[in-house]
């Protein structure tokens, strides 16, 4: 099985859970500083109106890189986020994501 294909199989589990909860507003400039997102995508994701609108085009942006090494960057931060189950979704996220 193709490594992205992991990644792929798990974002579509957790997708769910991620539009509902991840707390987009206190990850995106994160997410934009280390440049997992263009300036064009922070700004089109900010004008959203609402939190999962936000959280479901983020969702799709790494759906469509199909780049691991940002997706392990993104489920770092949500390692390091406060809430104890946003921890572990990314725990479980980044292990998916460096499978070999």
């Amino acid at each position: 099985m193709d490594e992205w294909n992991y990644i792929d199989d798990a974002l579509k589990h957790y997708k769910k859970h991620l539009q509902d909860y991840l707390p987009i507003e206190d990850l995106i400039l994160d997410i934009r500083n280390i440049n997992l997102i263009s300036e064009n995508e922070y700004k089109a994701i900010n004008s959203m109106s609402s939190r999962k609108k936000m959280n479901n085009r983020i969702c799709k942006i790494f759906e469509s890189k199909k780049d691991r090494k940002d997706f392990v960057q993104f489920c770092e931060l949500l390692c390091m986020h406060s809430n104890i189950t946003l921890q572990a979704c990314g725990w479980i996220l980044r292990d998916i994501a460096i499978i070999k």
